[in-house]
Formats: C-alpha cells, structure tokens, sequence
C-alpha cells in the first residue's frame, strides 16, 4: 500500500532544488556524495522509522508517494529521482502541506532567499492550524544560514548518524548539544 496522505506527528521534507546536487565538502574538500544523495537518505531512513508522509521541496513542494515496505536504499532512490531542481523556497513548505504535524524534519543546504520567520506561509501554517511544530532544521552542508528561527527550532549541522541521537534528546534539553561539546576534555 503507498502512503499517501497519513497524516503523522512527525514530517521529512527534504531540499530538492538545484544547489543539492553540490557534493558536500568534508575538510575543505569536495566529498563523493551530493547533498541531495544525503537529504534523500535523511529522508527514507525517517520515512522507514516514522512511516508517515514525506515531502520534497524546491521552487514548489509535492508528497512523494512511496511503498512503505521499500528497503532504505530504494526509497533514497526514489526520493532523489522525485527531486525537482530548480530554486530554494522555504515558503512553499508551509503552503503545501495537508495536515498539522508536531515535528518538522527539513533538510537541506539551506540556500534559500525568502524569509520565514515573520509575515510568511509558516506563521500562517501554525495559525491555520493552530499548532506550533518543533522544527528540525538540518544543515547538510554547514554554510551557516539559519532559514528557521524560534523555540522550537533545532539546528543540526552536517550529516552522520550522531544527528538520530540529538533529535532523541535536543527536544528534551535544548542545550544537549552544547552540553556534549562543553564536556570534552582538551
């Protein structure tokens, strides 16, 4: 059965647009692996986990229908060829989707140029619906734009498998993450 439309406390949207297609530097050096090769794997694992609607997003956002069942690799698959180019606009994230969600996942190099954080579609999505999400802003590449801003906004930069463990606790302790790099020994 293809999951379309189950609405779910949770959301994977993902940053499709043409600036995803640059490998993510490692150490000042081009990497093997493009943003979108991340964001997309970003998305089937949470996808997998959650099993809930996913989106993508560029000059417009769309739902990606997907089998459920689909290993992690085909849904990346999947999810890069639903991937539109173009350009990066936040704004069409909020204006797209169907349901209220408590948790937003947004990953992405964050090159956009429009503005959310005031008179914009998100501010109009938590009025709509009367709910103010947690948002996951994931950062693939490290440029250092913040598109969100607020509360309930996590900024998780880079890709590895430690970002599963701080959605886990960043939620509970906002300052988790600030608490594991003050508690290294130089």
């Amino acid at each position: 059965k293809l999951v379309t439309g189950v609405q779910t406390c949770a959301l994977p949207i993902y940053d499709g647009s043409g600036s995803m297609g640059t490998p993510i530097k490692v150490n000042k050096h081009s990497g093997s692996e493009s943003a979108l090769n991340k964001a997309a794997l970003i998305a089937a694992t949470l996808a997998k986990g959650i099993g809930g609607d996913v989106y993508e997003f560029s000059n417009n956002a769309q739902r990606v229908s997907y089998n459920p069942m689909d290993s992690i690799n085909s849904l990346k698959k999947l999810f890069i060829k639903a991937a539109q180019g173009g350009g990066t606009y936040f704004g069409s994230i909020f204006s797209t989707l169907d349901g209220a969600y408590e948790r937003i996942f947004v990953i992405s190099d964050m090159q956009g140029a429009d503005d959310i954080s005031r008179e914009s579609s998100f501010q109009a999505y938590k009025k709509n619906h009367g709910i103010d999400p947690h948002i996951y802003s994931i950062d693939l590449c490290g440029y250092g734009n913040t598109m969100f801003k607020g509360n309930r906004v996590y900024q998780l930069l880079g890709y590895s498998a430690e970002i599963y463990e701080l959605i886990k606790k960043v939620e509970i302790d906002p300052k988790a993450l600030i608490k594991e790099i003050e508690a290294i020994e130089i």
